[in-house]
């Protein structure tokens, strides 16, 4: 987009991205290349991953091997120092009680912005602010879950937690899940800091706060390491995962599980100072958590660098001869609705040649709405709205001039009856258009794509980019005929993009779009001016149409 510019890149990011490419290609490219087996799928025996920068990578026996003697070691510890199996249950139901409250809270608090105040999405323009939100909805939770579990001994919370964790490790990698090493890098240290505490307390019924200290060190490490990255990928993410995906309550599932990683020795030490002390303190992060909702609540999602992205799609259709604008967004963010409205109000009505009766209307995304198949599949994401545009009695399409128009035709068209097919191919010419989009329903038998359609009536669509000026295209069908349509009639949506209508990448030949590029540079500028540059048009002028052949 417009603000993906080499002066807003960070330094150096080009060049580790350019390093790992090559490292893939040279490793691909080299003798014993994986390519020539990837034809069928085998499943995982590799434990890979980097951690507190270094490289580990073991086999799913060796995995095994390790997360069971940890499993079985830490049986054999926990045994030492209880003598019961009472008490460790319900240390094994305040560690889940814990787990639990840490993820639900942060999703309440989610879904309260979201649905209730319709403040979703105002962590967005600051990556971490998301960790500020919800981190201490986690911790209140963590909190919250022991205070309704009731007094439970310290150690024996710790020491249940050990057995979970441990026994996560190993029952998870049973299971063929390399994933299992998250448990185990957290198991570890937990076994070792219990092992040890003695020597720390002086007792094997307390726990020394060097316990902790062992016992959370490489686990907040690692989780930060692994929280950091993905914050970074997935708050950024939800500006492009569509209006119906629950973004606040992904993002508080992501950092409320990676803090139930990070930071699970919570959990005991919220015993250590008794069930008074622990209600104080569930109560101030409570109060600490109404603040932080009341100051998200007053900030709105988008700013200069971290625009919103609209879709402004102006449509002609050479069949109907209407002329529509679509407006559609991909993010959930709140007023998405009264930005279409304004732009209908305060540009299309008030705008020269404008209808003064233009309505805005919803529109269903689905497999039938071809007006956004240039984008497809990316389209599936948007929420789009539509209004329809006066258009001039006087105005003659070039898009339906004979002979350099667009067109759909059927050549080559063969129907054998006794077989019950109809072979044809299809012809595509679009001068001046790329990135065209045929779409129709029917059963192919074979096509020129590949050996594999889909066996069955389906929805096909079909894509050519190719380079600007090759103006026709083909592609062969063979279509099994039925008693619905005994003559193999195809009924073919088609759209193409004005290669001189898109803005702001052709803005600067903007006089060869005609019209078009100059609705689109008028609303550009009204877009960048009632916002103040917080939204990031793309402007993308488009033919379509729909043909029998």
């Amino acid at each position: 987009m417009r603000k993906d510019l080499v002066e807003n890149i960070q330094v150096g990011v080009a060049q580790n991205m350019a390093e790992n490419t090559l490292a893939l290609l040279r490793y691909l490219s080299a003798e014993g290349s994986p390519i020539p087996t990837l034809t069928t799928y085998t499943r995982p025996t590799t434990v890979f991953f980097a951690y507190l920068g270094y490289f580990f990578v073991y086999s799913f026996t060796t995995a095994k091997i390790i997360y069971t003697a940890l499993f079985a070691s830490s049986i054999v510890l926990v045994a030492t120092t209880h003598k019961s199996s009472t008490g460790l249950w319900r240390g094994a139901v305040a560690v889940l009680a814990g787990v639990a409250g840490t993820v639900m809270v942060p999703n309440v608090v989610a879904f309260f912005l979201s649905y209730v105040l319709g403040k979703g999405m105002s962590w967005f323009a600051y990556e971490y602010s998301a960790i500020v939100l919800y981190a201490p909805a986690a911790l209140l939770g963590a909190l919250l879950s022991q205070v309704l579990v009731g007094p439970t001994s310290e150690h024996t919370v710790l020491s249940a937690l050990l057995l979970l964790q441990a026994g996560a490790a190993f029952g998870v990698q049973l299971l063929g899940v390399g994933s299992a090493a998250i448990f185990f890098l957290s198991a570890l240290p937990f076994f070792l800091s219990v092992l040890v505490n003695p020597l720390f307390s002086g007792t094997t019924t307390e726990v020394a706060l060097g316990t902790y200290a062992l016992g959370q060190a490489f686990p907040l490490f690692g989780g930060v390491l692994l929280l950091v990255p993905v914050v970074e990928v997935f708050v950024p993410l939800t500006g492009r995962i569509g209006g119906d995906a629950p973004a606040d309550n992904l993002i508080a599932t992501i950092i409320s599980s990676i803090g139930a990683i990070s930071l699970p020795l919570v959990i005991p030490f919220a015993h250590r100072f008794g069930p008074r002390k622990l209600r104080r303190g569930t109560a101030f992060l409570g109060f600490i958590t109404a603040v932080l909702v009341a100051v998200f609540a007053m900030r709105v999602p988008f700013d200069e660098m971290h625009q919103k992205r609209l879709f402004i799609l102006h449509l002609e259709n050479i069949t109907t001869h209407e002329q529509t604008l679509h407006i559609a967004a991909a993010d959930g963010a709140p007023g998405f609705e009264l930005l279409a409205q304004n732009i209908v109000d305060d540009f299309v009505v008030r705008r020269v040649g404008g209808a003064a009766d233009a309505a805005l209307a919803p529109v269903i995304m689905d497999e039938y709405n071809s007006a956004w198949d240039p984008l497809y599949p990316f389209s599936a994401f948007l929420t789009p709205y539509k209004v329809e545009l006066a258009v001039d009695p006087a105005y003659v399409s070039p898009w339906t001039v004979p002979g350099k128009g667009f067109s759909i035709s059927a050549v080559n068209e063969v129907k054998d009856l006794v077989a019950g097919t109809r072979s044809l191919t299809l012809q595509i010419d679009h001068p001046e258009l790329i990135w065209t989009v045929v779409a129709f329903d029917a059963h192919v038998l074979k096509w020129n794509l590949d050996d594999n359609p889909p066996d069955e009536h389906a929805r096909h669509r079909v894509k050519e980019v190719s380079f600007y000026r090759k103006d026709t295209w083909t592609i062969d069908l063979v279509l099994k005929l039925d008693a619905g349509n005994p003559e193999g009639t195809l009924v073919v949506n088609f759209i193409g993009m004005q290669e001189k209508g898109m803005w702001p990448g052709k803005m600067a030949v903007k006089e060869e779009g005609g019209v078009v590029m100059q609705l689109f540079e008028e609303l550009d500028a009204w877009v960048e001016k009632t916002y103040e540059g917080t939204i990031d048009t793309l402007l993308l002028g488009c033919v379509a149409g729909v043909v029998s052949v």
